[in-house]
């Protein structure tokens, strides 16, 4: 028996090496880890569907870093108006400097729903989650 069993009660988690997200542990149904993203100059974490990543999912990432910029004004449309429902009169100044994008869902083959999540200065014990079916708004969730 390894130490990780000892320690946890099962073995180690089981990881992969992507050629293009690099590594991620296998979740049995689906994988987690994280990549650099261009459009916010640093890695963000990701959680990808499926029981084997695919070119549809390389893919949609590549897509989502060129079209993320057209998609922050429909986020910050969406905060607002949640964040409305307990300050009225609350308004996004620059989305980019109080929302960071701190995590991406991607689907497995075919393009459904998936979600960014992000932290906000205005509130650090929520998390804010902006949902999308194929590139449509679906709608938002603050957890927390």
């Amino acid at each position: 028996m390894g130490i990780w069993t000892k320690i946890f009660g099962s073995s180690k988690p089981k990881t992969i090496q992507d050629e293009f997200f690099g590594k991620l542990v296998d979740e049995d149904g689906y994988f987690t880890g994280e990549k650099y993203f261009k459009p916010v100059n640093t890695s963000v974490e990701l959680m990808l569907e499926g029981k084997e990543i695919n070119a549809f999912q390389r893919n949609f990432f590549v897509e989502l870093e060129n079209r993320y910029a057209s998609l922050l004004p429909i986020a910050k449309t969406a905060f607002e108006d949640k964040f409305k429902n307990w300050k009225p009169d609350f308004e996004i100044i620059d989305f980019e400097q109080e929302f960071t994008l701190t995590f991406i869902y991607i689907p497995d083959e075919k393009q459904g729903d998936w979600n960014l999540s992000f932290s906000c200065v205005h509130d650090l014990d929520h998390c804010f989650s902006i949902f999308f079916e194929d590139w449509v708004f679906i709608s938002t969730l603050i957890d927390g």
